[in-house]
């Protein structure tokens, strides 16, 4: 049996408490809800849970507040089998929290994410896993902690000659020199269109991002268009995977569910098409259940859709 890719992740931990509701309220309006939940969160935690559940060995360097919500933290690294040898308790901070309004209509949702523990996170935290970095198979990084720890960790990559996956989101500027150590960047279209300039409404535009993006010194670009699925460019190869038709309950943490997947299939050895192509039928299966870490299915529940419906 194949020995499981080791997966570091650097990253935010959220507890995410989510509502479900007919409709979402305008400015000023209350509506009734039908449904509220209290689970694991965090683009960084998602994807990490997305990369175990696909057959990852996960580490993830994070912090959590020391607070009434500590214990539920700890309780999901078990849950979700992430190790916690790099997650650390801060003193005076909460725990990182979103709250979630999900229309029960289409799965679309509105997020407000308050950032506690999560602020805290430093380079030094990063360095201090180095160790672990120097044996891992791929990095994954996102944008809710602090600027310099994913400059940390493009640094460690680039040092161990290891890929990381940057996904920026929430987009914010980045300099040159982190986006010069990207192998891939995973922006959804509006953050595509953040770094490039370009809308984008269909493939022609999407393309055309890319090429932007690239010429900003990242390696590879992949575009993930929801439903649409996810364009991709590299220096040989340009395409579109098309997602899969499903019934969305709630969209909440799909991107995450792509990145982490996207990363498991990577670090195993797939060219990035059929990376992409696993990657967008993990996240259009997270799309079909509530929640965010809850969504994400295990890896045979994903190659099983796979089979039936590409």
């Amino acid at each position: 049996m194949k020995a499981k890719s080791n997966i570091m992740v650097v990253g935010s931990f959220n507890v995410d408490v989510t509502c479900f509701a007919p409709k979402l309220p305008r400015h000023g309006e209350t509506v009734s809800g039908s449904f509220v939940q209290m689970s694991a969160g965090g683009k960084g935690f998602n994807q990490a849970a997305a990369a175990s559940r696909s057959g990852g060995n996960v580490k993830m360097v994070a912090r959590i507040g020391k607070d009434e919500l500590t214990q539920m933290a700890h309780d999901c690294f078990k849950k979700f089998h992430v190790s916690e040898k790099y997650v650390r308790e801060v003193e005076g901070k909460n725990t990182g929290s979103a709250f979630i309004e999900v229309d029960e209509t289409n799965g679309e949702n509105r997020i407000i994410v308050v950032k506690g523990a999560n602020g805290a996170l430093t380079d030094k935290d990063v360095y201090e896993a180095e160790e672990d970095f120097k044996d891992c198979d791929i990095i994954i990084t996102q944008l809710e902690t602090e600027i310099e720890t994913v400059k940390a960790a493009a640094e460690l990559a680039e040092k161990f000659g290891k890929q990381i996956i940057l996904n920026p989101a929430p987009c914010k500027e980045l300099p040159p020199e982190i986006l010069r150590k990207v192998d891939f960047f995973t922006p959804n279209e509006t953050e595509a269109e953040f770094y490039s300039g370009v809308h984008i409404e269909n493939e022609e535009d999407a393309k055309r991002a890319a090429e932007k993006i690239m010429q900003l010194g990242v390696k590879n670009v992949i575009i993930t268009l929801g439903k649409k699925g996810a364009y991709y460019k590299t220096a040989d190869e340009d395409g579109l995977v098309p997602s899969i038709t499903v019934k969305a309950v709630d969209t909440t943490g799909a991107g995450d569910a792509f990145n982490g997947a996207l990363a498991v299939a990577i670090s195993e050895g797939k060219d990035i098409k059929s990376a992409i192509e696993y990657a967008t039928v993990y996240a259009a299966v997270s799309v079909t259940r509530k929640g965010a870490c809850e969504s994400m299915p295990e890896r045979e529940e994903a190659e099983d859709f796979m089979m039936r419906f590409r």
